[in-house]
């Protein structure tokens, strides 16, 4: 049983918004294509996965569907940003019969698929947890095709998506309910004294994800008492950590930089080097 990062979902007030949000910070985005449920998306490829940016098409056809109808409310009522994340999996029945033994209710699987503008058709079997929030404390497990990558170079020389930090209000129970769905321990425990955290880290093929508990002021508090639990962060690996805090008129402290939520795009990126 092997799991591996696949994508993050990005909600946006629309494409045009999200793209240039996202194209104003030195991504490439690139065309998706339409949901059958009222959604749709662009993509920004990078080498280990993508951002899915995701918007609603169809207000009466997202009505119809929980999940959609969850996607444009958040959008109304916050404008957008991190709204969760997908894993590939390698083995899905056996992720489906250990998940049902260890009681952790994932619903599926489900046949998903996305059209673009050419007529080409993709198609994903999809596990979703449940209940699934808006936005999403565990990831959506999926097996299936991924759309072709037309490029995975930016301006900015971002490369990879390293990780995603998410703050709770329950971290013990998170930390158990990943233990289950990932079958392995978590791998660290770290400070995040930038957000006022404290991180439990699980590894899945090198992407991290924390688990954050908040530990007196600072972001993680902040967050989880004006919005609830969330997604926070998305970890990125840029080639050149100057050329990218140039590029974004941005300074570079603790050989990192950090991008605030801005307008279309709506949530923090913590950027280091690969170098």
């Amino acid at each position: 049983m092997t799991f591996t990062f696949r994508n993050a979902i990005c909600a946006v007030p629309t494409l045009a918004v999200g793209g240039r949000g996202y194209a104003h910070l030195g991504f490439s985005v690139q065309a998706g294509g339409k949901h059958t449920i009222g959604t749709q998306n662009s993509i920004v490829h990078l080498r280990n996965g993508y951002f899915e940016l995701v918007s609603v098409h169809d207000p009466v056809g997202a009505q119809n569907s929980p999940r959609r109808k969850a996607i444009m409310d958040f959008i109304e009522r916050e404008g957008g940003g991190l709204i969760g994340f997908t894993l590939r999996t390698d083995s899905m029945a056996n992720d489906i019969e250990r998940l049902c033994e260890r009681e952790l209710c994932y619903g599926g699987p489900v046949v998903a698929e996305r059209t673009t503008d050419d007529g080409t058709v993709y198609t994903w079997k999809v596990l979703r947890p449940v209940p699934q929030p808006c936005p999403a404390l565990m990831p959506v497990v999926i097996v299936g095709e991924d759309p072709p990558a037309e490029s995975t170079e930016h301006a900015n020389t971002v490369s990879d998506i390293g990780g995603v930090a998410i703050a709770t209000n329950d971290p013990q129970r998170m930390i158990s309910d990943y233990a289950i769905l990932l079958d392995r321990a978590p791998v660290d425990e770290v400070r995040r004294d930038d957000l006022g955290a404290r991180a439990t880290v699980f590894d899945v093929s090198g992407f991290r994800i924390e688990i954050l508990e908040a530990v007196g002021s600072g972001l993680a508090q902040e967050v989880l008492a004006r919005y609830g639990p969330r997604p926070v962060e998305l970890q990125l690996t840029a080639k050149d950590l100057n050329e990218v805090a140039e590029y974004l008129g941005l300074a570079v402290r603790d050989d990192e930089v950090v991008v605030p939520p801005i307008l279309g795009v709506g949530m923090r990126m913590r950027l280091t080097s690969t170098m």
